[in-house]
């Protein structure tokens, strides 16, 4: 039987949707050191999260947006990477080397980072001052060793490793953050584990992020379209020639 374009063009679609839900391998942390799993639950009230980390990752993490409220605040939950240079930060899809950064390896535990985006693409900080131009409303998240940026988008990592892991709240825990007053950790609020090396246990900075949704990549999204057009095309060819 002839295999066409289209259905060439629906298998890769669908791989690559497959692609961005599953899940990736948390490994073990140093003795000496919190696993992803016991950062999570040191900020939990109570002190077991819902949250699994292995199981209740988010799926298709490369790019975000901000929702309705116009600004994302970033509050620092920890770090446990040597590198005392590292930071954390936004960059700009599309351009791996436009970043702007918000927290770093210093920051104290419960500190924050509120940026908002202007309809021009401008990148407000705290609402004081202009810190860079992403061009739209579409970003990634990364951290910078000083040596290496390791991205959200594991198509931009030298490795080709993905090196952040994302959890959104359910509802169901309260967390509390250094010295911030506890809060129900809702929907539409993440927190997201960094790997700096290649021990790939996803904890050496974690930070929580609210006000934001992942979405799919505009190229994710096209290749996908033309996938359901070519089942849609097959369909109707199969139905008139029954």
């Amino acid at each position: 039987m002839k295999f066409s374009k289209l259905k060439v063009a629906l298998v890769v679609a669908c791989a690559a949707f497959a692609s961005t839900v599953s899940a990736t391998v948390i490994q073990p942390s140093p003795a000496n050191e919190q696993s992803l799993q016991q950062v999570i639950n040191g900020i939990t009230v109570g002190g077991t999260s819902s949250v699994n980390v292995n199981t209740d990752q988010v799926a298709g993490d490369n790019y975000w947006e901000i929702t309705g409220s116009s600004a994302t605040t970033s509050t620092f939950i920890i770090s446990l990477t040597g590198n005392t240079s590292e930071q954390f930060g936004i960059f700009q899809y599309g351009n791996g080397s436009n970043l702007i950064p918000l927290l770093s390896h210093s920051s104290a535990a419960g500190q924050q980072a509120t940026i908002s985006i202007k309809a021009n693409g401008d990148v407000w900080l705290n609402n004081t001052s202009i810190v860079g131009n992403i061009g739209q409303n579409l970003f990634g998240f990364y951290v910078n060793t000083g040596s290496k940026v390791f991205y959200s988008d594991t198509n931009l990592n030298s490795d080709g490793q993905d090196h952040m892991v994302a959890y959104e709240g359910t509802g169901k825990d309260k967390i509390q953050i250094g010295g911030n007053s506890a809060g129900t950790w809702t929907p539409n609020e993440y927190i997201l584990g960094f790997e700096d090396g290649t021990d790939f246990d996803y904890q050496d900075m974690v930070v929580e992020v609210e006000s934001v949704k992942p979405v799919p990549e505009p190229g994710s999204l096209a290749l996908m379209g033309l996938g359901l057009v070519g089942l849609g095309i097959a369909y109707k060819r199969r139905k008139a020639n029954a």
